[in-house]
């Protein structure tokens, strides 16, 4: 009887450690997968910003262009109004918009 006590006892022993094993391993695919994810996030939302970045250094380039072209002080005035909405917006964003902002006193009235 005491070698069926001490086969019962090794059995329970062995399967408790091969459950933890398991769980063990379930949770650290689990640790993986959640960091994945969260890596995924950011890459994600690096490229977004991006691109955002990029649209509005864009719409720098056309609207300045468009300001140098336009000889009309009433079109230059609304341009004006367009450069500092824009600069105001990304005011405060992240490095990746520095390309996009306005240098402002390229804008001023002649005489300002």
């Amino acid at each position: 009887m005491a070698s069926d006590a001490k086969s019962k006892f090794h059995s329970d022993l062995f399967a408790n450690v091969e459950r933890q094993v398991e769980e063990d391993a379930a949770r650290k695919e689990a640790r993986r997968r959640a960091l994945r994810e969260k890596n995924r996030g950011r890459i994600f939302t690096a490229s977004h910003r991006k691109m955002a970045a990029h649209l509005m250094w864009r719409h720098k380039k056309h609207v300045t262009k468009a300001y140098l072209q336009n000889s009309s002080e009433r079109a230059r005035a609304k341009y004006r109004w367009l450069v500092n909405y824009h600069s105001k917006a990304i005011r405060g964003y992240p490095s990746v918009y520095d390309k996009a902002q306005f240098n402002l006193r390229r804008f001023r009235r002649s005489g300002d």
